[in-house]
């Protein structure tokens, strides 16, 4: 299968980890799932906590 339009996804991080790496595993992540590993995936940071848990 194959999507024609590109896949739009928001995240909340904790601080520690390069934002950029994150954005690209998870966008990586959802390629699998999809099945499509040329899929575009828009990854948006909508918010960042300090550390523990996030509140959904």
């Amino acid at each position: 299968m194959r999507l024609a339009d590109p896949v739009e996804i928001a995240v909340v991080l904790r601080l520690g980890r390069p934002f950029a790496v994150v954005a690209d595993e998870v966008a990586d992540r959802v390629r699998a799932v999809l099945g499509d590993d040329t899929l575009a995936v828009d990854v948006t940071v909508a918010d960042v906590g300090a550390g523990g848990a996030v509140a959904p």
